[in-house]
């Protein structure tokens, strides 16, 4: 029994440092991917004047949609995925503004990830900066991910507006949908960062006693 623990243990030991590296390296590699394809996407819609949006619709489903066998007692269709042209500068500026912040908080958690490997590769996983980037993160997710909602949305509701300047509200409902994931997580992390600050300072008063 002794042999096979150390025997698993001595293999944990050995493949600890490659998936830290492989952890480092991932982070590194979705946030240069992550930025490139935002400022590509970014750059396209600013200067082809063709913006994506997802739009809030409220339409009911064609009468094809239940030409099977079986039939479809109620359905509507609840966004739209559509390209716009012609919008004015305030929903492109919200737009722009949005897709910028996402793109900030995916690389600020990737800078997070890659740090904290660094950290545990030279087995410091309770230093101090790991406690602040874990709390910087957790506070630019939550106010990132709100504020990036929130000008987001109301983007999305000029934009259905000027789509629609003879009966606002009629086809295009003025409204966004909210996903609340990202700040959960947000929540997560600071709560992690907190638990790392606790780790950080029983680790001082431990070598306080030595």
């Amino acid at each position: 029994m002794s042999t096979t623990y150390a025997r698993l243990k001595r293999l944990d030991a050995r493949l600890e440092r490659p998936i830290l590296w492989t952890f480092l390296g991932a982070a590194i590699l979705v946030a240069v991917i992550n930025l490139t394809l935002g400022l590509v996407h970014l750059i396209t819609g600013l200067t082809s004047d063709r913006i994506p949006l997802s739009l809030l619709i409220d339409a009911p489903l064609p009468a094809e949609a239940d030409a099977g066998t079986a039939q479809l007692v109620e359905g509507t269709f609840s966004s739209a995925s559509v390209l716009i042209s012609g919008l004015s500068s305030l929903p492109i500026f919200l737009w722009a503004l949005s897709n910028v912040v996402a793109m900030v908080t995916t690389a600020l958690i990737c800078a997070a990830v890659a740090h904290l490997c660094w950290k545990l590769l030279r087995r410091r996983a309770f230093d101090q900066s790991v406690s602040w980037m874990a709390t910087s993160v957790g506070a630019v997710l939550v106010l990132g991910s709100t504020l990036g909602g929130a000008l987001g949305g109301f983007g999305l509701m000029v934009a259905s507006t000027e789509l629609d300047t003879v009966s606002p509200g009629g086809f295009w409902p003025l409204g966004f949908q909210v996903d609340p994931t990202p700040v959960l997580v947000g929540f997560v992390i600071l709560l992690v960062a907190m638990v790392f600050e606790v780790g950080n300072r029983l680790q001082r008063d431990t070598e306080g006693l030595v």
